[in-house]
């Protein structure tokens, strides 16, 4: 229980906000919204606020107001992010084409930068200095849409390991989020961008070893992460059996997992399929001058070496090049295979065959910033590695009225979940599933592993299993009650949830659900949640799962949810950083995605609901003269803490009225009862903070009732 009766004073104490939401409002909190209970134990406070960082559907006319090679945006003056692209209407500017989509290099209002493709580099920018007192209108080309898929590629660069973050909408498009590449001065960080506006038609992707794949119908397409502005080209080995619904996934051994619905199929670069190669996965680049190369970057894998000294293994590698006119040296072609051996440390000499031969000039014709690959899925015709990637596009098939939905991994075993209430373990090896775990519900679409147990999310009843990869069990709920709106009863009787993303990071794990109405009804459920799990309860704390809606995103209501949550691989400040991709109704077409804020919102009051606490019977009612708040820390001025009660489990919350608040130390307030006669006591505390670095978060410590 929440509460307990103190002796000496018969105060009903209302506290243990650390345990969290209980799965019934008689035996812990109610309901807990935008909190934070996991900073201080005995606390409850204000979370940090989600910001927007979709680029929002904006028009405005661009003015040329000087010979600057530069624009003037004079309507709207904000909005226009880095890395959108504008179509352009009505233009008298002459640099500028009608019905042309233009992509934003500088959104610094008042120095527009417009480049014709993607672009990081001022030099790139459209000039118009030839256009003075032209204009042009512009309206943003298109907005972030429903996010189905994302991938993290992990890189490293000048400035050591990397992150980018690639997200597919429901519209087809890829947006991407990398700091590396996408850094203006002055431009708020980080922003997402496009680098192109072709789309996939893709229902899922992946990112491997420098590659960027996107699994659309029976397709599937790729190209070259170092390259984010050129399109996808089709996989040179094979496309899917059937058309159906697609999931990829690339595990800890390096193996693109993916599913059409029915079969798992997989994709590994393994030129160890060549005579007395090892497999060695590589992705560098490099400078040379004649016939002699120099490894100046390892963006992915190790060094192509067999790591004998002297040895006459030759490892096949693709060449290619990025930058303004790039090209390959003239004595090889592009998606050719050809062989390196390592001469030194980091240098290295190329070869047309596997023995024999001399060494190849890989520096005359060589323009822009040069790379190799041992991995290259897409052909150019003569000479492709075909034998150097391992593709089984039917690894292990499922039953026929089987759909899978998602995978996961456990140790070395994989687990498919599918639409129906089975979990398919595999051992990545056997033509068949392992086993067989049962579940009590159908629609598994979400499975996350921590600590070498897996999380799976099913079904339409809140209900979340863990498995160990035999057999699952019922670990947690997200409560009927909590979707429901205080004096619309049947708003919580036996709702129907919808799961949205899923996540573990900072020790917790996240999901996002939704409780799905019909008509205009308004959710209740919409935010991010989040628990401990069972494996991760530290010695000393016994607060069990303490289950929390953690934040709300940036629409500002509960409704929808977040068919995505990433997170942010550099955990580097305040508060768990991820973000979190959102449609602001089930229905609705409103869209975007939210980061990880530094202070907390006036607008997202943290909301705490009390148990339904038995304060009388038939012959004994009660009456109370005080509820009282207790807090650690005194309020900032602008801070507030509002209490409204309730006498039965159905109706709207009354307000306590206005709080007399402690003069010398500030860290208590109470409210004069105006209820009266209570059998049950049901109390709904909003913390309302600042919005500024000056909030105190409002550290609630216990009420206390008498």
């Amino acid at each position: 229980m929440s509460y307990h009766i103190e002796k000496g004073t018969n105060d009903i104490v209302i506290s243990g906000w650390e345990k969290g939401i209980s799965p019934s409002p008689y035996q812990g909190i109610a309901n807990m919204q935008a909190v934070n209970i996991s900073t201080e134990m005995g606390e409850v406070m204000c979370s940090f606020a989600r910001n927007n960082q979709a680029q929002t559907l904006i028009t405005g006319t661009f003015t040329v107001p000087n010979t600057s090679p530069y624009t003037t945006l004079t309507t709207p003056t904000t909005g226009l992010l880095t890395g959108s692209w504008v179509t352009i209407s009505n233009s008298t500017i002459s640099t500028l084409t009608n019905t042309n989509s233009y992509y934003v290099l500088d959104g610094t209002p008042g120095a527009i930068k417009l480049s014709t493709t993607y672009a990081t580099s001022s030099s790139s920018a459209i000039s118009f200095s030839a256009n003075v007192g032209n204009t042009a209108n512009f309206t943003t080309s298109h907005t972030m849409g429903v996010a189905l898929s994302y991938c993290v590629e992990t890189y490293n660069d000048t400035n050591g390991i990397e992150y980018r973050y690639y997200i597919l909408d429901k519209q087809g498009y890829i947006w991407i989020h990398d700091s590396s590449t996408l850094s203006v001065s002055g431009v708020p960080q980080p922003l997402w961008f496009q680098s192109n506006l072709t789309q996939t038609y893709a229902s899922s992707i992946a990112v491997f070893n420098g590659w960027l794949f996107a699994f659309s119908g029976f397709n599937i397409y790729c190209k070259k992460t170092v390259t984010l502005e050129s399109v996808f080209t089709l996989f040179a080995l094979g496309k899917m059996i059937t058309n159906g619904n697609h999931f990829a996934f690339v595990g800890h051994q390096n193996i693109i997992y993916y599913t059409d619905g029915y079969n798992i199929s997989s994709i590994f670069p393994d030129n160890s399929t060549l005579t007395q190669v090892q497999n060695i996965q590589s992705f560098s680049l490099y400078t040379a001058v004649t016939t002699t190369g120099t490894i100046s970057q390892i963006i992915e894998g190790s060094s192509p070496t067999t790591g004998i000294t002297g040895s006459t293994v030759r490892i096949p590698v693709y060449f290619y090049a990025t930058g303004a006119g790039a090209s390959v040296p003239t004595a090889v072609t592009e998606g050719t295979t050809y062989y390196l051996l390592m001469t030194g440390n980091s240098t290295f000499n190329v070869y047309a065959a596997a023995t024999g031969g001399s060494a190849l000039d890989i520096s005359t014709g060589a323009v822009g910033t040069q790379y190799f690959n041992t991995f290259y899925p897409i052909s150019n015709g003569a000479g492709f590695g075909s034998d150097t990637i391992n593709f089984t596009p039917q690894r292990v098939s499922l039953p026929i009225n089987e759909t899978a939905q998602c995978i996961a991994e456990i140790g070395n075993n994989i687990l498919i979940g599918c639409a129906g209430n089975v979990v398919y373990p595999w051992n990545q090896i056997d033509p068949k599933t392992s086993d067989l775990i049962f579940l009590p519900e159908s629609n598994v679409t979400s499975i996350i592993t921590v600590n070498n147990m897996g999380y799976i999310f099913a079904g339409n009843k809140g209900n979340i299993y863990i498995t160990n990869g035999s057999t699952a069990s019922p670990v947690i709920k997200v409560p009927d009650y909590c979707a429901g709106i205080a004096g619309t009863p049947a708003s919580y009787i036996e709702p129907y949830f919808v799961w949205g993303g899923t996540m573990y990071l900072r020790g917790r794990v996240y999901f996002s659900i939704e409780d799905f109405k019909t008509g205009s009804s308004t959710g209740n459920c919409g935010g991010v949640w989040s628990f401990v799990p069972t494996q991760n309860l530290f010695i000393g704390e016994n607060t069990g799962l303490a289950l929390r809606l953690e934040n709300q995103s940036s629409y500002g209501t509960y409704s929808g949810y977040s068919t995505l949550l990433i997170p942010n691989q550099s955990q580097l400040g305040i508060a768990p950083q991820y973000w979190n991709a959102w449609q602001s109704t089930s229905a609705g077409s409103t869209y975007g995605i939210d980061y990880t804020g530094t202070t907390t919102l006036a607008t997202i009051p943290a909301i705490i609901e009390s148990d339904l606490i038995p304060v009388g019977t038939f012959f004994d009612k009660q009456t109370f003269k005080q509820v009282e708040y207790k807090l650690s820390t005194p309020l900032a001025v602008g801070e507030s803490v509002a209490i409204s009660y309730r006498q039965n489990s159905t109706s709207a919350y009354v307000t306590c009225g206005t709080a007399i608040t402690e003069n010398t130390t500030g860290l208590s307030g109470y409210f004069s009862s105006n209820f009266e006669k209570s059998q049950w006591l049901q109390l709904q505390i909003i913390l309302t903070p600042l919005s500024t670095s000056s909030s105190t978060f409002c550290r609630l410590r216990e009420i206390r009732i008498r």
